[in-house]
């Protein structure tokens, strides 16, 4: 099973890399998706948005020298010595418009999504298990994509470490993914999020129940 995560996850970033029209060649650089590898941390989305003019306030010319190219191959060493993005990432580099301190290199989860779906305990309901993976990477055919940051989410209507069920109305009408799942259309034209008042099993999975050891 996880052989064929990964598989999934490098067909993505191929796609990512070569198909024209992908999120990448968008005009501001759009999301980019590093896949990771086997046995390290999760998938990163760097978001354009997020780190530029109208995100933290960064000029395009602060990442993009004439050596930025060899960047994308910069690894976690370079980056705990002052490389890449471990130049802002330090703990102490306050970003120019949003006056916020750039987490550093050693949170691990600023950066890297979980690698495999979280599941989300209910009280009295199936658990929900969320896929980071498919609401924020951007696939070939970006209509079709989630489309979202990280920043959509966390820190509102949800904390970067959960704490407890969602907090949503019953029946789902705000809080929670209800923000988004409310079958409104999309001002950036990305598919409607369906209501979550609906589809309740789309989100509440029952358990698998424990495989059962038959003896001949």
């Amino acid at each position: 099973m996880e052989a064929a995560f990964r598989a999934m996850l490098a067909a993505l970033f191929c796609c990512l890399t070569l198909l024209p029209g992908a999120l990448a060649e968008e005009e501001g650089g759009g999301p980019v998706f590093y896949p990771g590898k086997p046995g390290k941390p999760g998938p990163v989305l760097f978001s354009h948005r997020a780190h530029g003019p109208d995100g933290a306030g960064y000029a395009c010319e602060k990442c993009h020298t004439s050596s930025s190219p060899e960047a994308r191959g910069v690894g976690m060493d370079e980056m705990r010595r002052g490389q890449a993005c471990g130049a802002c990432h330090d703990g102490e580099t306050t970003a120019p418009h949003t006056l916020k301190t750039a987490a550093p290199i050693r949170d691990c989860a600023a950066c890297h999504m979980p690698g495999a779906d979280i599941v989300i305990p209910m009280n009295r309901m199936d658990p929900v298990p969320f896929s980071h993976l498919r609401h924020l990477a951007p696939g070939p055919d970006p209509s079709a994509s989630g489309g979202f940051n990280c920043r959509d989410c966390h820190p509102a209507p949800f904390e970067r470490t959960l704490k407890g069920p969602p907090a949503m109305e019953v029946p789902h009408e705000s809080g929670g993914c209800a923000e988004c799942h409310n079958g409104r259309q999309r001002a950036d034209g990305r598919p409607v999020a369906f209501p979550a008042t609906r589809r309740c099993l789309t989100c509440h999975v029952p358990p698998e129940p424990p495989a059962r050891n038959i003896q001949e």
